[in-house]
């Protein structure tokens, strides 16, 4: 992105920047050595350099290196859009005038914010090209998720959106009727003044962006299709702009004009445009390490992968990137062989599971079969086996040949299971950081990480699972049991806990006979100590409450003896001595339980507690207060 010199000045001359460093500043972000800025003002390179010094100085630009200009130029974009934005959601444009002479009215508010962009110059060429010089009435982006479609959209906005006299962005969502959503956009083009709200349309420029439309073409194709046609057909001042992360449409549909839509398809990052990437990150040994480009190749410089591996280094790396990269590679050939077992019921070559998981961990590489020998995954004296492999992916299009000149032949791994590996991985990764926003207390970052992992991969329990958990904290009950339910679907940890908080719930609302049919199934299947004291809990719970006391006794004592530190069998055991009248036995249950709890206060931050304990809590308290004042207070 070109920052514009005017709005350069300003921020400059803010912070204190001279005239002369502003002349080196200037020339520096758009690119230019330091060796041709020299010779263009007649300065000692040195001399120059320490002027941009004193630029990094007043900036507050940390570190050292090349990478300072980089961090610069970030802070700069970053300041630049946030101005846009912020002129944007009030309806002017950030800069520049509209060709039409018109007051430009902008409608950004479903824009997400976009903190670091890098690259993809390229592109944006090629957008500015369709949309602004060729006046296309439909550009699509396409791409699988992380790749940065919404920020390379965005950025086209921030270079030439001032070429609009209107823009309206939507974001949509599997819940979005897309009739309401262009209602809504039509709504606002033609403010409301127009007998006829779709003359706007035709009369004045307009961009219309449409983002993740993916989330609407199973369900709403037709609608989708609508839409295009009628900016084909009706509209050829405007534009409707979208992303999504495929393009499934037959172009033929739409009569004598389909070579007027345009499909921008979008790659990875490359190295260099990476490595500017993870300057802003924070983990800073990240960049000094070796193993930088091998991580840049793994993730096929998927910008939203690295950038979560970078900000969130502490959760995810761990502190050792070589192990790290080790167990994702692992990882990404389990992913692989899960995917072709899941997907074929054909015998599958073994020897097709390692090509395969080879070809996905070399990110987008195309691969030989020369280089499948060099690297040890086929063995050369076994030649017939390794095509025998390789047309068996070739004739399910797993692997795709590449067109070459070269007698060589290479393969590449069809881009739909590259987008199913990097889709489990980004929600693999965003289900960890939600995780930990949830254990902080800190609830809605975990809703929006857990909600964005569920996107990637709806049939991830643990986060289904996280997601309920989180919904329940902030107090949602209808939206926790949805996800818990989707939880349920799966055979595994997550889904066995999603059943005992059902089951909890349940209890909560009296259907007792519900709940513990439910956990009696789930205590059958369940492996994991945790999950199984659980289940034991609320069991004895429910048989207590079932008013089946020998029963709810002995579930209680179970859980107590997998996780003898959770304070809830100590209440719910305190309540079934009193049941069968042993009241001093009681006190004694009732004073662990609420030493646990107050133990557990005092070692975690996130003080949320289950409704049903805090009631219990109180009972403890008021049972022990004539005993032990200390605990009662």
């Amino acid at each position: 992105m070109k920052i514009p010199q005017d709005f350069l000045t300003t921020v400059a001359k803010r912070v204190g920047v001279s005239e002369n460093e502003l002349e080196v500043l200037s020339r520096a972000v758009e690119g230019q050595a330091m060796t041709a800025i020299s010779q263009q003002l007649g300065v000692r390179k040195d001399a120059l350099q320490k002027r941009l010094g004193e630029v990094y100085k007043k900036f507050e630009i940390p570190g050292s290196g090349p990478g300072k200009l980089a961090k610069l130029e970030q802070f700069l974009i970053s300041e630049y859009e946030k101005q846009m934005r912020n002129r944007g959601q009030q309806g002017v444009p950030p800069t520049g005038e509209n060709t039409s002479g018109a007051s430009c009215r902008w409608d950004l508010s479903e824009a997400p914010e976009v903190t670091s962009f890098c690259g993809r110059s390229t592109q944006l060429q090629t957008l500015e090209r369709w949309i602004v010089a060729e006046k296309s009435p439909v550009v699509a982006v396409v791409g699988m998720g992380g790749v940065g479609k919404t920020a390379l959209v965005r950025q086209a906005i921030a270079d030439f959106g001032h070429c609009f006299d209107c823009i309206v962005w939507r974001t949509l969502s599997d819940r979005h009727d897309i009739a309401t959503v262009l209602d809504s956009a039509i709504s606002f083009i033609s403010d409301r003044k127009e007998s006829d709200p779709l003359e706007s349309l035709r009369s004045s420029r307009c961009l219309l962006v449409l983002d993740a439309l993916e989330q609407s073409w199973r369900s709403r194709r037709e609608s989708c299709e609508e839409i295009i046609d009628l900016f084909l057909k009706s509209f050829p001042q405007s534009c409707l702009l979208l992303t999504s992360w495929d393009w499934p449409l037959d172009h033929s549909k739409f009569g004598d004009r389909p070579s007027e839509i345009r499909v921008l398809e979008l790659d990875g990052l490359s190295e260099n445009e990476a490595q500017m990437l993870l300057h802003s990150s924070s983990y800073p040994d990240l960049l000094q390490s070796d193993l930088i480009s091998e991580l840049i190749n793994l993730y096929a410089g998927n910008p939203l992968i690295l950038k979560l591996v970078a900000n969130h280094a502490e959760i995810l790396v761990s502190g050792n990137l070589a192990q790290f990269i080790k167990s994702t590679t692992f990882s990404v050939g389990q992913l692989v062989r899960k995917f072709l077992e899941t997907h074929y019921n054909d015998e599958i070559p073994s020897l097709a599971i390692e090509i395969a998981s080879w070809l996905a961990v070399n990110g987008d590489r195309a691969i030989s079969l020369l280089d499948l020998q060099e690297n040890g995954i086929v063995d050369p004296d076994e030649l017939w086996e390794s095509e025998r492999a390789l047309e068996w992916l070739e004739m399910r299009s797993i692997v795709i040949r590449e067109k070459s000149h070269n007698p060589m032949v290479y393969f590449r791994l069809s881009s739909q299971i590259n987008r199913e590996i990097t889709h489990q991985l980004l929600a693999k990764y965003l289900n960890k950081i939600g995780h930990k926003s949830y254990n902080d207390g800190n609830f809605k970052s975990a809703k929006t990480d857990l909600k964005k992992a569920i996107r990637y991969n709806e049939s991830l329990a643990p986060a289904q699972y996280n997601l309920g958990a989180t919904y329940e904290h902030l107090d949602c009950r209808k939206e926790a049991i949805a996800h818990y339910q989707e939880a349920a679907k799966q055979q595994n940890r997550a889904a066995y806990a999603a059943i005992n908080n059902l089951a909890r719930l349940q209890i909560l609302e009296g259907h007792l006979d519900e709940a513990i049919a439910q956990l009696k199934i789930a205590l059958e299947k369940a492996s994991d100590r945790v999950v199984i004291a659980a289940l034991h809990k609320n069991l004895g719970w429910g048989y207590w409450l079932h008013n089946h006391c020998g029963l709810a006794f002995d579930h209680l004592h179970q859980s107590i003896d997998l996780e003898g530190d959770r304070p809830a069998p100590y209440y719910l055991l305190a309540q079934v001595l009193e049941g069968k009248g042993e009241l001093e036995e009681a006190i004694g249950y009732w004073e662990k339980g609420l030493q646990l709890d107050l133990n557990n206060h005092t070692k975690h931050s996130n003080t949320w507690s289950l409704p049903e304990l805090k009631i219990w809590q109180m009972m403890a308290r008021q049972r022990l207060g004539a005993r032990s004042p200390e605990l009662s207070n």
